[in-house]
C-alpha cells in the first residue's frame, strides 16, 4: 500500500486535471484529490482503511513539500548503493517494475542520489549522476551469477523491436527542448480513434491538451530553475493565466541547466537529474509552498506523458499496446539510433553480446536505404562496437478494413500487396545493388519476422512471401503468434498455422506463444465463463483441433465431440447443405497457405517465376472439393457469415484439462521440429492476463510446476524496451527472481545458463 500511496501522489491524474483547470490548489484540496485517486485504484478497500493507511504514510508530513519528499523516499527505498553503484533491491524488483510504469525512474534515482550525497559529504552527487545516467534510467539488481553471465559471454537479444525502444525520460527531454518539432509528429496522431481512446482511459485531458501541458512544463521548469539560481521569482508562473501566456519563449534546444552549468558537459537526462537534486535541496531548506506546488505540477505532467508511452498494469492485451505505438510520441526521438544503442547496453556496464534488432521494411528502395543508413550511422558511432548487431525486418499485420460487400477479390488484398511490395524492396537491396545502404543490409539483415496485432491478420497472409523467401535460399524465420487471442484454441491454431503455413525449419522461432504456457484455469478465471467469437474463427478452431487431435491417441476422444459442431458451423458459414468429410475441410483449411493471386487465377505465373508455378501446381494437387471450399472461403458471402459473432462458453466442447493436453502436444510439436519460443517476460505480463511475474508461464515451461510437462526451447527477449520499461538484463533478473522463489539457487543458476546458451544457439546466423 505504501508504494501505491506514493505513486498515486506523484502521478495522480485527478490532481493534474485540477492544476490544469485552476493553476493551483490548497493542501487540503490536494489531500482530498489524493484520497479519491487511491479509492479509484483500490476500489475494494473501505474508506477507513485508505484513510488510516494514508495518515500513517504521511505522518509528520504536513505540507506539500514534505509530502512530495515522503512519496519519493518510499520509492527510493527500493534502491540501494553497493559501493558506488546503484541497484534495485532484489526482493523488491517486481514492486519496482510496477512503480516505474508511471513514476519516472530518473526522478527516483535523482532522489536516491540526493539522499546519499546529503548524508555522506564524500559522495559527489554530480559524479554519481554522470556514472549512472550516462545511457539509461533503468537500474538492475545485483546478483553475482547474473553479473558474471552479463560480462562473459554477455547476453544475446533475440526479440527486440528497434522502434518502441527509447525510455520515456529521454523522450520527455526531447519534447521539452523542441516542442514545436515534437508537436508536428503529435498532431498526426489526433485523427486516430485508438489514440483518443488512450487519452480517455486516463481522464479528461484530450490529445490537443498535451501540447499545452508541454508548454506549461517548459515554463514551470524555467521558473523553478530561476528560483534555484536566484534570477527571478514566480511571477511568470504565479497563476493559470500566467502559465498559459507566451509559454514557448522559454523553450530552447538545450536543457536550461546546461546554460547554468555548461562546464559540467552532461547529457539532457543528467542535467534533468541535477535540476531535480537542487530542487530537493531547496525544498528541504526553504519549505517554499509555491516552489513545491510548481514542482508537483511539473512532475505530474511528466508522469502523464510517461503513461502515454508505457503500458500500464491495467492495460491488458495487444490493442492497449498498439495504442502506444500509434500516438507518435516517440517518432521525433526515434529518428536517430545512436542513443538507442547506448541505452540498450544498460546502466551497469554493457550486458549485450548480440542484438537482433527488428524493424519494419519499407515500400520503396529509397526509404529502405534511408533507414539502413540511419541505423548504420547510429551503430558505427559506437566506435568499439560493444555488441554484434543483427537486423530482422518484421512485416506488419494489418486489418482488412473493407466491408464484405466491397470485397471483389479475396481476403486481405491490401496487406498481401504490401507484403509483396516490401519483400521485393528487401530482396532488391539484399540481392542487387552496390550502394552503402545495400551493402549494410546485405551484411546485417539475418532473418525475417511478422509482427503486430495477430487478431488483424493470420499466418496465411504472410505464408506466400515467407515461403518464397525460403524458396530463394533464406532460412532464418520467426513469427509472432499465440501472443493475444480470443480463445486458447485461436492462439494455438495461430502457432500451428505459423509453423505449417510458413513451412518453418529447424532453428526457426515463434515469438511469444503465450497461449502454450498460460494455465487454462487461470485464463478461464480472468476471461470469464463465456466469450463472443467470430463464427468463422470458431469453425476454424474446431477444424484445427480435430486435425491436431486425430493423430494422437491421448486426444482422439476430443474429435468425437467436434464432428457435429463442425458440420453445423460449416453449413452456416459456407451456406451449404452439402455433407463433406471432415478430412476435406481440413485439406481446404491447410490449403490457405497458397497464394490466392495464383490459386484464384488473378495472376498467371511468369515463365521465370518458378515459385509461382510451383505454388499453382501444389494447389492443383489438392482435391476439387478442397479447392472449391478455398474459393468460397475468399468470397464476400462467406466472409460476411464468418464475421458474425456467436457466444460460446469458455470451455465450449474442449475442457480445461483437454486444452492443457493440447498445449503440451503443441510444445512437443515445436520441439520435434526444433523450433524455439521467444519469451519476453515483461511484455507477456503486460499483454497477457497475468497480474505479476510470479504468475508467468516460465515456471511451467522450465519444469518447476509440472515436471512431467514437455519443456520448449526458450530464448528470452525484451520486446519493446521503452514501452515495457525494461532491458534484456532486467528480463533475466525477473526470470532469476521468479526461479529462486520456486527452486534452489544452484538450479536457478543452471536454468539461467541454459537460457543464455539457447539464445546463442538459436540466434540467427548471417545469411
Amino acid at each position: 500500500m505504501r508504494i501505491l500511496i506514493a505513486t498515486a501522489f506523484l502521478d495522480s491524474h485527478k490532481i493534474l486535471e485540477y492544476y490544469y483547470d485552476n493553476g493551483a490548489a490548497d493542501f487540503q484540496k490536494l489531500q482530498r484529490l489524493h484520497f479519491a485517486e487511491l479509492y479509484a485504484r483500490a476500489p475494494y478497500k473501505p474508506d477507513h482503511f485508505i484513510i488510516s493507511e494514508r495518515q500513517a504514510f504521511f505522518e509528520g508530513k504536513n505540507s506539500l513539500g514534505t509530502s512530495l519528499t515522503g512519496a519519493l523516499e518510499a520509492l527510493a527505498d527500493m534502491l540501494y548503493f553497493r559501493g558506488r553503484q546503484l541497484y534495485v533491491k532484489t526482493d523488491r524488483f517486481d514492486e519496482w517494475q510496477g512503480a516505474i510504469l508511471s513514476a519516472s525512474p530518473l526522478l527516483v534515482i535523482a532522489f536516491r542520489i540526493y539522499l546519499a550525497s546529503s548524508k555522506d559529504p564524500l559522495l559527489n552527487a554530480v559524479e554519481l549522476i554522470r556514472m549512472h545516467l550516462n545511457r539509461t534510467c533503468l537500474p538492475s539488481v545485483y546478483e553475482p551469477h547474473l553479473e558474471n553471465v552479463c560480462q562473459k559471454p554477455g547476453l544475446t537479444e533475440c526479440h527486440m523491436h528497434l522502434n518502441g525502444t527509447v525510455e520515456p525520460d529521454i523522450v520527455w527531454q526531447d519534447a521539452l527542448q523542441q516542442p514545436v518539432k515534437f508537436y508536428r509528429y503529435l498532431r498526426d496522431s489526433f485523427r486516430k480513434s485508438e489514440v483518443e481512446e488512450q487519452y480517455l482511459q486516463l481522464g479528461r485531458i484530450e490529445p490537443q491538451d498535451l501540447y499545452r501541458l508541454l508548454q506549461i512544463a517548459v515554463k514551470l521548469r524555467d521558473c523553478l530553475i530561476g528560483v534555484l539560481v536566484g534570477r527571478h521569482g514566480f511571477d511568470e508562473c504565479s497563476s493559470r493565466e500566467k502559465l498559459m501566456e507566451n509559454p514557448l519563449r522559454y523553450a530552447s534546444t538545450v536543457h536550461p541547466m546546461n546554460i547554468i552549468a555548461p562546464e559540467l558537459k552532461l547529457n539532457p537526462i543528467q542535467y534533468e537529474a541535477l535540476f531535480l537534486l537542487r530542487a530537493f535541496s531547496y525544498l528541504d531548506k526553504d519549505h517554499d509552498v509555491r516552489f513545491a506546488a510548481r514542482l508537483h505540477y511539473y512532475l505530474l505532467i511528466s508522469s502523464f506523458f510517461q503513461k502515454l508511452l508505457v503500458q500500464q498494469k491495467r492495460q491488458v492485451g495487444f490493442d492497449q499496446f498498439q495504442k502506444i505505438t500509434l500516438n507518435q510520441l516517440r517518432e521525433h526521438t526515434e529518428k536517430q539510433y545512436s542513443a538507442r544503442f547506448q541505452q540498450l547496453q544498460g546502466m551497469h556496464g554493457n550486458h549485450l553480446a548480440i542484438l537482433e534488432g527488428r524493424f519494419a521494411p519499407k515500400d520503396s528502395r529509397q526509404k529502405l536505404e534511408w533507414l539502413m543508413m540511419a541505423i548504420k550511422k547510429g551503430y558505427k558511432t559506437e566506435g568499439e562496437k560493444p555488441f554484434e548487431l543483427k537486423l530482422v525486418p518484421h512485416f506488419l499485420k494489418e486489418k482488412d478494413v473493407r466491408k464484405p460487400k466491397e470485397i471483389l477479390t479475396f481476403r486481405d488484398l491490401g496487406l498481401r500487396l504490401k507484403n509483396i511490395r516490401r519483400s521485393e524492396v528487401l530482396l532488391d537491396a539484399l540481392r542487387r545493388g552496390a550502394s552503402d545502404a545495400a551493402r549494410f543490409a546485405q551484411q546485417y539483415i539475418v532473418g525475417f519476422d511478422a509482427a503486430a496485432n495477430e487478431l488483424h491478420a493470420s499466418p496465411e497472409v504472410f505464408a506466400p512471401v515467407f515461403r518464397k523467401l525460403a524458396f530463394m535460399g533464406y532460412a532464418n524465420f520467426t513469427y509472432h503468434a499465440g501472443e493475444d487471442f480470443v480463445h486458447l484454441l485461436s492462439g494455438m491454431r495461430a502457432v500451428y498455422e505459423a509453423v505449417e503455413f510458413l513451412e518453418m525449419m529447424p532453428g526457426n522461432r515463434i515469438g511469444h506463444a503465450t497461449v502454450l504456457g498460460i494455465e487454462p484455469k487461470l485464463w478461464f478465471k480472468r476471461i470469464g465463463k463465456s466469450i463472443h467469437i467470430k463464427k468463422g474463427e470458431w469453425l476454424d478452431n474446431l477444424i484445427f483441433t480435430y486435425q491436431f487431435c486425430s493423430d494422437d491417441g491421448g486426444l482422439s476422444h476430443i474429435c468425437r465431440k467436434l464432428e457435429q459442431p463442425i458440420f453445423k458451423y460449416f453449413s452456416e458459414v459456407y451456406q451449404t447443405s452439402e455433407f463433406l468429410p471432415v478430412q476435406t475441410l481440413i485439406e481446404a483449411w491447410l490449403s490457405r497457405k497458397y497464394d490466392p493471386f495464383i490459386a484464384l487465377k488473378w495472376r498467371e505465373p511468369g515463365v521465370f517465376d518458378s515459385f509461382a508455378r510451383q505454388e499453382l501446381e501444389k494447389f492443383r494437387s489438392t482435391s476439387p472439393k478442397a479447392q472449391d471450399i478455398y474459393r468460397k472461403y475468399h468470397s464476400r458471402d462467406t466472409i460476411r457469415e464468418s464475421n458474425k459473432l456467436i457466444q460460446i462458453a469458455s470451455e465450449e466442447l474442449v475442457l480445461h484439462d483437454e486444452l492443457r493436453l493440447i498445449q503440451c502436444r503443441m510444445i512437443e510439436f515445436l520441439n520435434k521440429k526444433q523450433i524455439a519460443i521467444e519469451m519476453p517476460p515483461s511484455s507477456n505480463v503486460r499483454i497477457s492476463h497475468y497480474k505479476s511475474y510470479d504468475e508467468h508461464h516460465m515456471l511451467r515451461w522450465l519444469g518447476l510446476t509440472h515436471p512431467d510437462d514437455p519443456k520448449p526451447v526458450i530464448v528470452p527477449g525484451s520486446d519493446d524496451t521503452g514501452i515495457f520499461m525494461t532491458n534484456l538484463r532486467n528480463e533475466y533478473a525477473h526470470i532469476q527472481r521468479v526461479l529462486e522463489s520456486k527452486t534452489d539457487k544452484d538450479k536457478a543458476d543452471k536454468l539461467i545458463a541454459d537460457l543464455v546458451r539457447n539464445s546463442n544457439v538459436y540466434s540467427f546466423k548471417r545469411l
